[in-house]
This record gives C-alpha cells, sequence and structure tokens, in this order.
C-alpha cells in the first residue's frame, strides 16, 4: 500500500505522511525504536546503509549515519521528546553541518493508531526551514514509511 500524503499548503513548512502497516501497534513501535529493526528501514536510498545509535528515554540522543553507495555519508540526530510505547513516538531532527553540529530544529512525531489488521502510522514533520526541506522530506520520509511496511509486514 502507497503512504497518503497530505501536502502542506504553500510556503508552509511541515508535512504529514501517513502509512498502513500490518502489525500491531507494539511490533511497529519495535520497529521505530530498535536499532537493529531501524537499520532495516531507516535509508537515504535503496543502495544504502545505516549505523544507528539511540538512548531510548525521554531527553535521550539517537544519530543516523547514512552510507552512500559513492563511499559518502550524512548525518541526522537529534533527542527523543516523547516516547508511547506502541502509540507515540517524537523527536528533535537535524543534519549535521559543515561545523559538527547537528541543530535540532525540527521535529517529527509518529502516532500510531491500531486498526482492523495493523496499524496506521501517521508522521508529522514541523518546523522545516522552507518549502524544498518540505519537498525533499516528504520524498524520503515516504520511502522510508513504505519499506518500514514492507519490512514489517514481511516479518508477519
Amino acid at each position: 500500500m502507497k503512504p497518503a500524503l497530505q501536502n502542506a499548503p504553500q510556503g508552509e513548512t511541515s508535512l504529514t505522511v501517513e502509512q498502513f502497516v500490518k502489525a500491531s501497534p507494539a511490533k511497529v513501535y519495535d520497529a521505530l525504536t530498535k536499532p537493529e529493526l531501524m537499520s532495516k528501514w531507516f535509508i537515504c536510498a535503496p543502495d544504502c546503509k545505516s549505523d544507528i545509535k539511540t538512548k531510548l528515554e525521554k531527553g535521550g540522543a539517537y544519530s543516523i549515519v547514512f552510507h552512500k553507495p559513492d563511499g559518502g555519508s550524512t548525518v541526522v540526530g537529534g533527542k527523543y521528546i516523547e516516547l508511547q510505547p506502541g502509540k507515540k513516538v517524537s523527536f528533535t531532527w537535524g543534519w549535521k553541518n559543515d561545523k559538527g553540529q547537528m541543530p535540532d530544529d525540527s521535529i517529527v512525531t509518529i502516532h500510531l493508531r491500531e486498526e482492523k489488521g495493523g496499524t496506521q502510522i501517521t508522521l508529522h514533520h514541523e518546523r522545516l526551514p522552507d518549502v524544498q526541506e518540505v519537498e525533499q522530506h516528504t520524498k524520503g520520509w515516504v520511502a522510508c514509511l513504505a519499506g518500514l511496511a514492507e519490512g514489517v509486514n514481511a516479518a508477519n
């Protein structure tokens, strides 16, 4: 199933992406929070690999290193704002810049809602700097959630 994209009005700096997964909210929550499961779907392109470190607690840090096929890498990270097992994950989001800093100016909130036959994921990413970033992050989140659904669905 393709994710449903809810476009933000022009000039808005947030996005919402939805994806249905044929698994319980507990299994989806695990896929969203356990590094060994996250690395299977949290990639920046089909040929990328990712190394993920997390401290799964409110205020705990996470970092994701995306290894690109050309040998380059990019890093994103932030801190967990809220963790509700089986229901919600919220965290700050920032790309490592040329000064080695990871500004956490944007916020990602993922809601999990149990539905017949599985879980409805609603991901909201807010406070992105501009419309171009909204477009780029939308493509990334659509691909990531599709990969998550494919992986979790295959495991069931």
